[in-house]
């Protein structure tokens, strides 16, 4: 019977697994070297992932984004409401329409 061939198997086998862990560790400090590199800070409230998003939307400088967010709390809050988040929604309108020709809203921005 042959033994060499059953005790070289392992080691490559270790060879093999430290290269794949090698790789692994090269590869997360990679991701965590990019991660640091764009300071990336991950929204942790509705305001903060609100603000995001108009920034990745490209809308972070419309003022009519603003207004969508200083309104929400009182559109959500008067949601069971009909008639008041009707109100709500006609105030937001409103200020929406104050946006207009001031570097705010333009109507195909909203769809």
């Amino acid at each position: 019977r042959d033994t060499s061939a059953v005790e070289a198997r392992p080691a490559e086998d270790d060879e093999a697994a430290c290269s794949d862990l090698e790789a692994a560790e090269a590869k997360a400090a990679s991701r965590s070297a990019k991660a640091a590199r764009m300071n990336v800070q991950v929204p942790r409230t509705f305001v903060e992932m609100f603000r995001f998003n108009s920034m990745v939307m490209g809308f972070s400088s419309h003022t009519w984004m603003a207004q969508v967010l200083d309104s929400f709390e009182a559109i959500v809050e008067n949601a069971a409401n009909t008639q008041r988040l009707q109100e709500e929604c006609d105030v937001l309108s409103l200020r929406l329409a104050q946006c207009r020709g001031k570097g705010g809203s333009q109507q195909g921005d909203m769809e």
